[in-house]
């Protein structure tokens, strides 16, 4: 048994290529997916290898063939991948053994490990390495499913078992821990993986475990290459998503994501076509009249729509900043501004009914000239972030619904159909029954609530920074 090795000391990681790792192989070492294969935006190993960078991880090591030498160059070439990789190719007269014995007297330990072609969240990583390690390697194992199928099984204590060499008995699923104690015996089996962790798991120093709140798999066949984009697409759904958008817009917004990804398009360049079909629909309601309405309306749904594009290209790609973010806010504030002030330009010319509806837009487009500045302020003076969403309002909280002010008790009870996605939706259906001005009345109220809602919470937390 090891010393416990604490989980928030593992800065480090051995990468390996497929067919040296002791997790089920492809048919032939050849029939390994390139690791400059695009999956969705990113090559496979820059994937791998941010997902490691994301989890914690300074320094990587990672062990390829020598066909596969290209990698290094683009790996380091590539600006989202900023903690220190180290390669060592083998192939000719190096061995793997002898590769893989020089990149364990790299690593201090302990340490992640992973195949080359290992897909997941980072948070699949951080939920290994949730608890001490306490062995000397602790490994991921996947529950028995198809993916297995392929290999020479057998059935034993109710278990399916992949037949791996010696006393690895069970599939190995593409990730895991190692500890100090593993790398050395790395070192002293000459290099052969399986054999170290053979040994190990003969002292007892081999923990299986399986990560249930989150998923993870080895791209290890082309036939991976659909589970593996299925799985980084369904991950773009966001548990904060509004009603609207989980029903409409990412089953819209995520095929386009889909088809996006491996373009050179960036986020920022999908958020510059939000601004631009918000201001065709803007051009639209200031014409009046029921079918230019209408038609402004579907485009200001459709620019909502693609509104989520940046974000989920910026994940997919790894190309996420501040800057971003605050590209993304300040769009959709032009956006929701330049349209109520064309809807209420198309009244006040009387392109539109009922007349008198013109002044509520004023009161309203007033609110947000108020509103916007005070949330900006906001967010650069309380937060890192450049999104809206990182203001703490209290009805965002999880006990909010039990609040004793009726106030945070009512607004945690909308919050879901008060959003951006939401509200738009409803300027479409206004628009649909030809009622398109009435939509300044719950704009008019919402503006109103929102900006006392800011101004509170800017005074709650001025009051808490200054004691």
């Amino acid at each position: 048994m090891t010393t416990p090795e604490l989980a928030t000391s593992i800065g480090e990681a051995l990468v390996t290529a497929p067919e040296i790792a002791f997790a089920l192989p492809p048919e032939t070492p050849e029939a390994s997916v390139d690791p400059l294969f695009r999956l969705l935006g990113a090559p496979l190993i820059v994937r791998t290898l941010r997902q490691l960078q994301d989890a914690g991880v300074q320094n990587s090591v990672v062990v390829l063939p020598e066909r596969w030498r290209a990698a290094e160059a683009a790996v380091k070439s590539d600006f989202r991948i900023t903690h220190r990789t180290t390669f060592h190719f083998y192939g000719g007269t190096l061995p793997a053994e002898t590769a893989l014995m020089r990149a364990a007297a790299a690593l201090s330990g302990p340490a992640f490990i992973c195949r080359s072609d290992w897909v997941s969240p980072a948070a699949y990583l951080k939920a290994l390495a949730a608890k001490p390690l306490e062995v000397e390697a602790r490994l991921a194992i996947a529950p028995t499913s198809s993916r297995w199928e392929a290999a020479e099984t057998y059935q034993e204590d109710e278990r399916w078992r992949v037949r791996l060499p010696k006393g690895v008995r069970r599939p190995f699923e593409g990730a895991g821990l190692i500890s100090k104690g593993l790398l050395t015996r790395l070192q002293e089996s000459g290099g052969r993986l399986i054999d170290a962790l053979d040994q190990a798991a003969q002292a007892g120093g081999v923990e299986w475990t399986t990560v249930d709140s989150s998923w993870g798999l080895a791209v290890g066949r082309r036939a991976d290459i659909a589970d593996a984009e299925k799985r980084l697409l369904n991950a773009l759904r966001k548990p904060i998503d509004g009603v609207i958008s989980r029903t409409i817009n990412r089953n819209i917004s995520i095929p386009i994501s889909r088809y996006l990804a491996n373009t050179p398009v960036t986020p920022n360049m999908a958020s510059a076509s939000t601004l631009l079909f918000a201001f065709v629909a803007v051009w639209m309601v200031t014409h009046g009249g029921y079918w230019w309405m209408l038609l402004g309306a579907a485009l200001f749904q459709f620019a909502s729509i693609v509104d989520g594009v940046d974000g989920e290209l910026a994940r997919l790609k790894y190309q996420f900043s501040k800057y971003g973010e605050w590209i993304d806010t300040v769009i959709d504030d032009i956006s929701n501004f330049s349209f109520f002030a064309a809807l209420t330009y198309a009244i006040f010319q009387g392109r539109a009914e009922p007349g008198w509806l013109w002044v509520l837009g004023v009161l309203t487009l007033a609110c947000y000239a108020v509103i916007t500045p005070l949330m900006y302020s906001y967010i650069i003076l309380y937060t890192k972030s450049g999104d809206v969403m990182a203001i703490d309002y209290e009805f965002n909280k999880s006990d909010s619904l039990q609040d004793n002010r009726f106030v945070v008790r009512f607004m945690a009870a909308l919050k879901y159909v008060a959003k951006r996605d939401f509200f738009i939706f409803m300027i479409f259906v206004f628009a649909l029954f030809g009622k398109l001005p009435y939509m300044l009345i719950p704009a008019g109220l919402g503006a109103a609530i929102i900006l006392s809602t800011v101004a509170k919470q800017h005074l709650r937390k001025r009051r808490e920074t200054t004691g």
